[in-house]
Parts: C-alpha cells; structure tokens; sequence
C-alpha cells in the first residue's frame, strides 16, 4: 500500500493505536499514537516510526499496527492483559506402504498475567498505564476467578485452537520441523463488555525471567512442553489413542487434526 493511501485510510480511522517493531524487544520504538478527528500531530509521529521502521522501503513486516482497547476491563484500576502460549506439534509417522502420515496437535498453557504500574487514564499520555508489564505477580488478580476459569480462559483456548487449525493449512516441515514443537506467546485483553480480545501472536516471545514467579512458569512451562510433544508424537507413531494425556500438566488440548469436532464443539458452545 502506497504511503499516502496508508496516511489518508488512518486518517479516516480515528483512535488509539500502538505502532511497535515486529521485532522490537522491551517495549523499545513503541508508540501510543491518536489518530483522526483532524488532528495531523500522530500522522507526522506514524511517518516517522515507519521511516525508521523500514516500512518505506518495502518491508511491510516489519511494524505492527494495534488497534487500542479504549475500554478494557480493569484490576484495581490497572490495565491487565493475558500472556498465554499456544504449543503446536508437528506429528509424522511412516506407513508400511512408504507413504507419510501427518497429525497436527495445539496445546494451550494459562501462562501469566500482565499488570500496568500506573492506574490506567484513558486520556494519559503515559505509557506505564496503557502498556501492560512484565513485572506482575500472578497472585494479585482480584476479580473473580472461577469466572476467569470457567468463561475467559475457555474462550481463550479456543480461539487458540482456531489460530492453530489456520495456521496448519499452511505450515509444512520448514515451518515446525517432523516430530518437534513450537511454542508461541499469545496476548489477549478481556474489554469492559468481558469480550475477549485477541492482541497478537509472538512467534519469537521473550523467556527472560525478570521475577521469581516467572522464572518458575517459564522453566516448568519448557519441561512440560518438551514432555507433552514426546507423549504426543510416541501415541501417534504408535496408533494409540492420543488420551488420557500423562504429561498434559498444565496445558489443554485446542486443536487436533484427528479430531476436528474438537474445536468445532468449543467454538459453538463458547461463541454461540
């Protein structure tokens, strides 16, 4: 898309929006920029992020434009967001005539959540209370939590479930090598409607382990997906029936491509 057609269709879109490199670590280049409504201050800012970006020249991957949850559900009157993993298994087995078969499996894991410093302010200009941090201990959430457990967190597997069932049309050997896995990081912000909303997918997620309770997640969150592919691949090499899961710990299956009504029945008991 021509860079004066992108200016003109943002300026038509008035809002909020985070503008961050793809590859961006550490909340490094990212912009909270208002959009629209005559103002041309966050155009100028946009153009600027995307000539350092390298979007001018050609490379449309490389910035992502979020759309800002302008009324997101709150936490002692923070932000908060859900940083989840999607595991996907790449399962292959040789038939006796030669021939491959192939089974595709996506696990989910609850992972964290992520809590702003600052008490959030829709109008603030100050990221630390519209960016979600790291540094949060899991234990300090203060909404219901069988709620979270028994409507959010479903919801949120199966919208993973159908991220992963997309993905698999398209990904091949390259992608997810024969008999491995690849874990991703996985955002999602709940809105003040309790409407579960997909942020993005990492592909490469950060597994720095800046506080004790992360540390602990992520390192048991790696033996757990390590055990659960093995588990996985070995059930279907073997032709066994794929439950019950001895490693599954704390991840749930989403999607597998031997069972399609899997997802099919989530989707149509969460999101009728």
């Amino acid at each position: 898309m021509p860079m004066d057609e992108l200016i003109s269709l943002l300026a038509a879109s008035e809002g909020t929006y985070i503008v961050k490199e793809v590859r961006g670590t550490k909340g490094r280049n990212m912009r909270l920029l208002r959009l629209g409504g005559g103002s041309t201050g966050g155009h100028r800012d946009l153009l600027e992020m995307l000539k350092g970006s390298g979007l001018l020249e050609h490379r449309l991957s490389d910035v992502i434009l979020q759309k800002y949850i302008e009324r997101p559900l709150l936490v002692d009157k923070r932000k908060f967001d859900f940083r989840v993993y999607m595991l996907m298994v790449n399962a292959c087995r040789r038939e006796k005539s030669g021939s491959r078969s192939k089974a595709f499996y996506v696990y989910w894991h609850p992972g964290f959540l992520r809590l702003c410093i600052m008490a959030y302010q829709r109008d603030s200009g100050d990221l630390l209370c519209h960016l979600t941090n790291q540094h949060i201990q899991m234990n300090s959430v203060l909404y219901d939590r069988d709620y979270v457990r028994d409507v959010i967190y479903p919801k949120i597997g199966a919208i993973i479930g159908y991220l992963g069932a997309a993905f698999a049309e398209s990904l091949n050997d390259n992608a997810i090598k024969a008999n491995t896995f690849k874990l991703f990081g996985v955002d999602f912000m709940v809105d003040s409607r309790l409407s579960v909303q997909l942020l993005e997918v990492n592909d490469l997620p950060s597994w720095r382990r800046q506080t004790r309770i992360l540390a602990k997640l992520k390192t048991d969150l790696w033996r757990e997906a390590v055990a659960l592919t093995v588990e996985t691949v070995a059930k279907f090499r073997q032709k066994q029936t794929l439950e019950p899961l001895v490693s599954r710990c704390n991840f749930r299956l989403a999607h597998s491509s031997e069972d399609p009504t899997l997802l099919a029945n989530a989707i149509a008991t969460l999101f009728h």
